[in-house]
């Protein structure tokens, strides 16, 4: 994840004012939900922020709900390693907006970015979504989830990007054996 510090009030208070875009969610059949713009997009404008209730992280393993988890995580770099820990999350099942609905994408076209908003404490950074490349009207918006995530639920979820390179795709490939019958999609 791209770490980007905000020292700037204004320069947020511009992206949130002045760089808004209309995001719809959409019914995918088969899939669930997505977002797309129905106007082209060019590489690194904001979409929106991830708005949830921030829990710790003893609090995000006891929810029966994990949906709508993302965590939160801080590098800490001391002179022998760098070391990758995560604080807590932002929990958007009962609270939340539009980005709980970005579906992942082996080939996404969106990044999650940290951002710091009148401090700069690690503990609590914000998270903005910024397109990685042009994006066409009514195109659906996506981010990868991350490796972990997928280390976590591979066996109770499948990626249905449709990627030539995607994680569901290849781990298919290199297992010859088990069903995906209780698998559950995930796009």
């Amino acid at each position: 994840m791209i770490w980007i510090f905000l020292y700037l009030y204004c320069t947020l208070k511009h992206i949130y004012i002045w760089n808004v875009v209309p995001i719809l969610k959409f019914a995918i059949p088969g899939k669930g939900w997505g977002v797309r713009s129905p106007q082209a997009l060019t590489k690194g404008t904001f979409i929106c922020e991830y708005i949830g209730e921030i829990i710790s992280d003893s609090d995000a393993d006891r929810r029966l709900n994990d949906t709508y988890l993302f965590d939160l995580t801080v590098v800490s770099i001391n002179s022998t390693r760098e070391d990758t820990k995560t604080i807590g999350s932002i929990d958007a099942c009962h609270f939340g907006n539009i980005s709980r609905f970005i579906n992942s994408s082996c080939e996404p076209n969106c990044v999650p970015v940290k951002v710091f908003v009148d401090h700069q404490d690690l503990r609590f950074p914000r998270i903005a979504f910024f397109t990685t490349k042009d994006v066409n009207p009514y195109e659906e918006l996506t981010f990868y989830y991350g490796d972990s995530f997928w280390d976590v639920k591979k066996e109770v979820l499948k990626c249905c990007c449709g990627a030539p390179n995607c994680i569901s795709h290849l781990s298919t490939q290199d297992s010859d054996t088990g069903s995906t019958s209780d698998v559950e999609v995930l796009d």
